[in-house]
């Protein structure tokens, strides 16, 4: 019908990881506040801070990482995992593999994109993907040991201790999985 939901979220500010939709919210991406995480309870090197997918056409996609500075990434993969119902689930529909040198900015942050992200929001990315990397439907994103998916075209089978930090984005269809 031409109504699409956010295809985006971010980690709330409190800093505390409770494992819950609570940790949460839906990105509107209206050049708004800044979300800088804060001191919490329980602190992990290296999370999925922030994310938008792709909607209808050529649009901006970015995956921001937030960590402690200097953190290497050598090693790691952010995934996109198809989430829709149907044989295709649980399919390694995108990986950005980050280069060996590729670590944690000063600022505790680390941001990949493409260049319609730079073009709208006037950021500048460590590193760029390329233009509709990630699907219009529901997907797992998923930050990674890269090793676990070298020669892999599903999830299935992969040692859940390779997983960093995981998220899911629903697109309101009933029957999606996420991993």
């Amino acid at each position: 019908d031409g109504n699409f939901l956010p295809a985006g979220g971010y980690r709330l500010q409190d800093g505390v990881d409770t494992d819950t939709v609570d940790d949460w919210g839906i990105a509107s991406f209206s050049h708004g506040e800044e979300n800088t995480p804060t001191a919490g309870t329980f602190f992990q090197k290296l999370v999925i801070n922030e994310f938008l997918g792709s909607s209808t056409g050529a649009d901006e996609e970015f995956f921001e990482l937030y960590g402690e500075p200097g953190f290497s990434l050598a090693g790691l993969s952010l995934v996109v995992i198809e989430s829709d119902e149907g044989t295709t689930n649980g399919n390694i529909d995108f990986h950005f593999d980050f280069a060996p040198e590729a670590i944690i900015g000063g600022n505790g942050y680390y941001l990949v994109a493409n260049q319609n992200t730079v073009d709208e929001y006037g950021v500048t990315p460590d590193a760029f993907m390329d233009e509709n990397s990630v699907e219009n439907s529901a997907y797992t994103l998923a930050l990674m040991q890269t090793s676990a998916i070298e020669g892999q075209t599903s999830v299935e089978g992969i040692d859940e201790s390779a997983v960093l930090d995981v998220v899911g984005l629903w697109d309101g269809n009933e029957g999606d999985t996420f991993w």
